[in-house]
């Protein structure tokens, strides 16, 4: 009898799911996932008035590096299913969120360094949404006492993890702008943009940038900040800017039927957020082409990497 109670207690304790911090990057987020299926048809209560059904979940890794699924329904709302994109290496708190004590589903607030969380939320009456922000929320079954450090510590795992990844050819282009120089670029009928990158990313063969952007015309003067995305499978063309403009740099010209997402910036209480998402058809990028040199490596790399990323050979 007792080597049959040994037994059990062996089977139940390798197949209990655990967490430990030597686990690989597909270790931790086969870990995440499943404490994220355990949410599903569990209510998390963070009053009498917030009420909500964790229907579905998911933990997955992404071309941007992980990615959070969550569907959810509430009494008099209607159904909402959110992805949650972002770099782990953007980690900067995790937290415990303070929920009901009635609730049996937890959940972990993610502030990350910069408003790098793509969040894509689908539902009947507003139909797609997309918007960048710098809070992240994972729901977890919290009548598991253990979860709430098992998770925490995933997270910061995971900002190890990828913290250390290689750098791409993807991120050596990024590497050649500069932060916070103007490039003033010269339009007809008087216009002139002045840019500036404030800060840039590069992953999953997407580009983006948070920059500002000063417009000055015979009617009046704009400046807005906000966040763009260019993949480059989407560029078509690539130009230079005219003569008049200091310093010269290229103007990435999108392909046929396709665009680049421009986001606004703006604020909601404590998050930083882009959204008001519209499409452009050419963005200038931002390194000094003074020299043919410097435009022959810079076109050469452009070109490759377009290739690298499904593209359609580039026009020049």
């Amino acid at each position: 009898m007792r080597i049959v109670f040994c037994l059990f207690f062996l089977f139940i304790t390798v197949c209990q799911p655990i967490y430990s911090q030597s686990l690989s990057k597909m270790g931790t987020i086969a870990f995440l996932n499943s404490r994220a299926k355990e949410a599903i048809g569990s209510l998390r209560i963070f009053n009498a008035d917030s009420r909500t059904v964790i229907e579905d979940g998911g933990f997955s890794e992404s071309d941007m590096g992980v990615n959070i699924r969550v569907k959810l329904s509430s009494v008099g709302k209607e159904d909402a299913t959110i992805n949650s994109e972002f770099d782990p290496a953007h980690i900067q708190l995790v937290e415990i969120v303070q929920v009901d004590k009635k609730s049996p589903v937890g959940q972990v607030k993610i502030t990350l360094t910069d408003p790098t969380k793509k969040s894509t939320s689908l539902s009947k009456s507003s139909g797609l949404e997309v918007i960048y922000e710098e809070l992240v929320y994972f729901n977890y079954l919290k009548i598991d006492k253990a979860n709430d450090e098992r998770v925490r510590q995933a997270f910061w795992d995971l900002k190890n993890i990828y913290s250390t990844k290689t750098i791409q050819s993807i991120e050596q282009l990024s590497q050649m702008i500069p932060i916070y120089k103007n490039f003033w670029i010269s339009k007809e009928g008087g216009t002139s943009i002045t840019y500036r990158v404030d800060k840039m990313y590069a992953y999953g063969g997407v580009l983006r940038f948070f920059y500002k952007q000063e417009t000055v015309t015979k009617y009046g003067d704009d400046t807005k900040f906000s966040l763009i995305e260019i993949p480059l499978n989407a560029i078509g063309s690539i130009d230079r800017t005219n003569k008049n403009s200091r310093p010269n740099c290229v103007i990435l010209k999108a392909a046929k039927k396709k665009g680049f997402d421009v986001f606004e910036y703006s604020k909601f209480k404590e998050n930083e957020i882009y959204k008001n998402r519209t499409t452009i058809k050419e963005f200038p990028l931002l390194i000094d082409i003074g020299y043919p040199e410097k435009y022959k490596e810079v076109t050469e790399l452009l070109k490759q990497l377009v290739k690298d990323y499904g593209g359609k050979k580039i026009k020049t």
